[in-house]
Parts: C-alpha cells; sequence; structure tokens
C-alpha cells in the first residue's frame, strides 16, 4: 500500500465516521468493500479495517463525552 493510498482511505475514514455513528450498517458495508478489494493483501485489508474501527470507536468516545458535558 502506497502512502497515497494510506492518505485515501485516512480522509475516507474520517469523512465517514459520523455517517458511521448514526448508521452502523454504512461502516459494515465499509470494512466488507476493503475486504472483497482485490488491491491489497490480507495484512493491509486488517490494518485498514483495524484503523476503520479504531476512527469509528474515537468518534463514539468523543460524541459521548460532549453529551456528557452538555449541561442538564
Amino acid at each position: 500500500m502506497t502512502k497515497r493510498d494510506e492518505a485515501y482511505w485516512e480522509k475516507h475514514f474520517s469523512e465517514r465516521a459520523i455517517r458511521w455513528r448514526s448508521d452502523p450498517w454504512a461502516l459494515v458495508y465499509d470494512l466488507e468493500s476493503i475486504m472483497d478489494s482485490p488491491c491489497y493483501t490480507a495484512s493491509e485489508k486488517l490494518k485498514l479495517m483495524k484503523r476503520a474501527m479504531e476512527v469509528y470507536n474515537n468518534t463514539r468516545k468523543e460524541a459521548r463525552g460532549n453529551a456528557e458535558g452538555m449541561p442538564d
């Protein structure tokens, strides 16, 4: 995987993270797309899927933190 590919996926994940939070099936679809891609090796696919899950989890934590900081 090239640096250009990594930059593309990082941008893609950051753009999709909010949608994933509101629609987890969109995350599933993106993970399936990565798995089905013939362009990457198995280890590269695992790295991408792991990064997608990290972005998703971080987005959820941020949203939870923002909700907890809201006044009652």
